[in-house]
């Protein structure tokens, strides 16, 4: 039975008589066949479509769908699960990503609509138990590992509505042949941002969003809003999506994988989920990466990657907030649950929850950096290392410490001392004992965040550290530690969107050549 609060609207494009006609038809059918409703929020206007802004980022779409998983390989077999706005014949087709969109696949489906439950965000859309709107097809030998784009067009739209998306990736047959360089892209940050289905506006119809939104467990199985796999260009009176920089694949990853192609640099690819589904495919590559805002991460994730490190791999995350939340996986369901209030014990670092810093992972940590911090550039303080071989005219030394790139948006640090003009790590935060920093953006954390992190670190609710540290002074540190493998990071959500730098550019270049070989 369906919850009464199902999002759900009368059926459009039809008279009252055919209505009624309709109705009593249904009445003598026999009821085996679930009822087919329309997943609009709201009542249709008088265009027929659904009324714009109510649901937040985007609307609702003329179709729009999941896949059952995040993750295949050539051989295993995708399926599309569709809803439309009304009965429809749609065109879905398949892209990779990367410097061109090659077109890789495409077909036409009839789509009809399907109820949006109200648990949606926790549950899934579930419209795989549905009659119509599902694609499948085989992964063919041919495909490369990558990043594939979704897009479900419906053939009626006439241009008014916006093409609805959905992702999946391709991992390699053989992994560690092609490329011994995994990208590891941060799919439990975009599930744990979906706001599917949320309402715009108190009174409407709606789901319960994300974990911003209060929601503790988010499902995979729905639909991404505008604005999470390719640029949201919102129109006259519509409101700017919330994900324009907080989370998805075309903010971060595809920049990086775009310059990596561009600089002849072989990627594999996984998800979040692949870590724990099949730990054991990390040590087929000699780096793995992450990529822009790698917040929410298991303990099966920090487990297959800290046992990979200590076996001689490496890690170098070009990122900022990496394994700030913990999260429990139901691989089954497709489902991530917040262990913990979000802002309590779901922090990894949280003395009474977890207690395992992402410092001893990272080297660094979002309770000692900064959120929207000025564009400043780190300062380079220990310029003659290896990863600025190839920065300075001649291989010289600078005569000043050189200021290199741009930090913004989320910047993880670490607890340190100045000695002789240059920072050095205290180590007590959990920062391993050999980190190394290299570079440093200074930056402030909002009085809300720091005043979080004292009390999840320290029990106390003023923003400092028992040793009199003021953690809304918190910075980007670009830095690396080495046990076995060697891990690098640069403390910065937007490092691949300066990637355009020259400088910023051949130190990429030199992680990834000193980390792969």
């Amino acid at each position: 039975m369906k919850d009464p609060r199902d999002i759900q609207a009368p059926l459009r494009g039809c008279s009252r008589r055919q209505f009624l006609s309709s109705a009593i038809a249904l009445a003598l059918l026999p009821l085996a066949r679930p009822s087919r409703v329309d997943a609009c929020s709201l009542p249709p206007s008088l265009a027929g479509t659904c009324v714009p802004n109510s649901w937040l980022d985007g609307g609702r779409l003329a179709v729009e769908g999941y896949t059952d998983q995040r993750s295949y390989l050539p051989g295993e077999r995708v399926t599309l699960f569709m809803s439309s706005q009304a009965r429809t014949r749609a065109t879905v087709t398949i892209h990779r990503l990367g410097v061109q969109q090659d077109l890789v696949w495409s077909t036409p489906a009839w789509v009809r609509p399907n109820v949006v439950p109200a648990d949606a965000s926790e549950h899934g859309c579930r419209w795989e138990r549905g009659e119509d709107g599902a694609v499948s097809f085989e992964v063919p030998a041919t495909w490369l590992s990558g990043f594939y784009r979704i897009t479900m067009r419906a053939s009626s739209s006439g241009g008014r509505e916006r093409d609805g998306e959905a992702f999946f990736v391709v991992r390699s047959m053989n992994p560690g042949r092609q490329s011994r360089i995994l990208l590891m892209l941060s799919t439990n940050t975009y599930c744990a941002y979906n706001n599917y289905g949320l309402a715009a506006m108190p009174g409407l119809a709606t789901t319960h969003g994300s974990f911003y939104d209060q929601v503790r467990v988010a499902s995979f199985h729905r639909p991404l809003p505008l604005g999470f796999l390719s640029l949201y260009d919102c129109g006259a009176g519509e409101a700017v999506s919330r994900q324009r920089r907080n989370a998805g694949w075309d903010k971060w990853e595809w920049p990086f994988v775009q310059w990596a192609e561009e600089n002849g640099i072989a990627l594999d690819y996984a998800t979040n989920e692949d870590l724990e589904r099949h730990p054991d495919l990390l040590s087929s590559y000699r780096v793995v990466l992450s990529v822009g805002h790698d917040e929410y991460w298991s303990a099966g994730m920090r487990t297959a990657l800290d046992r990979y490190i200590r076996a001689g791999g490496n890690a170098a995350f070009f990122s900022g907030n990496v394994c700030y939340r913990q999260v429990g996986m139901d691989l089954p369901d497709s489902r991530l649950t917040l262990e913990g209030d979000m802002d309590g014990r779901a922090l990894w670092s949280h003395r009474q929850g977890p207690n395992r810093p992402e410092n001893l992972l990272t080297g660094v940590s979002f309770c000692y950096g900064a959120i929207h911090p000025d564009p400043i550039p780190y300062t380079i303080y220990q310029p003659q290392h290896w990863l600025f071989e190839g920065l300075w005219p001649g291989g010289g030394k600078p005569k000043q410490f050189p200021q290199v790139g741009c930090i913004g948006y989320e910047c993880d640090g670490c607890d340190f001392e100045w000695v002789s003009g240059a920072p050095v790590a205290s180590h007590r935060d959990g920062t391993p004992g050999n980190f190394q920093i290299l570079g440093l953006a200074s930056g402030r954390m909002r009085e809300y965040e720091a005043v979080v992190h004292s009390t999840a670190l320290f029990g106390r609710d003023d923003g400092f550290t028992p040793w009199g540290r003021d953690l809304r002074q918190g910075a980007a540190v670009l830095g690396l530690w080495t046990e076995e493998g060697t891990v690098v990071t640069v403390g910065c959500t937007e490092w691949a969107r300066h990637l355009d730098d020259p400088l910023v550019a051949q130190i990429t270049r030199n992680i990834l050549g000193r980390l792969s070989q």
